[in-house]
């Protein structure tokens, strides 16, 4: 029995590649399932400057990938955001950059908005796990652990001048840290938000910028500060 199952699997295996190869493709097209989400939403800002609320958005993008392929089984959720960075003037001498990156300043912090705002579930199929963002309504307020990297320069036409600004949350004794109210995220159909270059020409090219932390200098690049799909 066990020759022949092993007989019958060749023979199929030869049926589907000896196919024309349209065919061919489409029946070994069956074993692999892959989807692809894409959202905009606006990523609304609040810090807290002398007792005032000043507030900031932007809209940028994000799109999650399901694929599943049977043989061999595999499969899993990615995610990546694309936009410009969120720009607050907080005075007239002081710009805060809300970054395309973690908290961190190492991994996208919107590639990770699946899990900021759990959109997404647990399941065995993949595809099935991306449910909840394509249903995502109304707004999502970020824990702290998601917010973006936020930065400001001495002289924005100076990429070296580049400095890290905490939220007095993780930073009390920091007299450069800010009040950082909330960030939240909110879907929308709106077309994303561009002009960053117009304040900072730089970013056009592909430069990288060396910020200083108490572990050791960080190294972030331009695509912190817009990316494309």
């Amino acid at each position: 029995m066990r020759k022949l199952m092993g007989g019958l699997l060749t023979l199929v295996t030869a049926i589907v590649l000896s196919t024309a190869p349209s065919h061919a493709f489409s029946l070994l097209s069956l074993l692999h399932i892959a989807e692809d989400i894409t959202i905009h939403y606006r990523l609304d800002i609040t810090v807290r400057v002398d007792g005032q609320l000043k507030h900031a958005s932007g809209v940028q993008g994000f799109t999650a990938h399901a694929e599943i392929q049977t043989l061999p089984q595999t499969g899993g959720v990615s995610g990546k955001g694309f936009g410009e960075a969120v720009v607050l003037d907080v005075s007239p001498t002081q710009t805060l950059y809300f970054l395309m990156a973690s908290r961190q300043g190492s991994v996208g912090w919107a590639d990770r908005l699946l899990d900021g705002c759990k959109l997404s579930t647990p399941n065995d199929d993949p595809v099935a796990r991306l449910a909840p963002l394509r249903d995502f309504t109304g707004t999502c307020k970020l824990p702290p652990a998601y917010r973006p990297f936020i930065v400001r320069f001495d002289n924005d036409a100076d990429p070296t001048s580049i400095h890290e600004v905490l939220p007095r949350s993780e930073a009390p004794d920091n007299p450069n840290a800010i009040d950082l109210v909330s960030v939240e995220v909110t879907r929308t159909d709106d077309p994303i938000t561009d002009g960053i270059v117009n304040r900072l020409p730089w970013v056009k090219e592909q430069l990288f910028m060396s910020i200083e932390k108490p572990k050791g200098a960080l190294s972030i690049d331009t695509t912190f500060f817009s990316r494309g799909m």
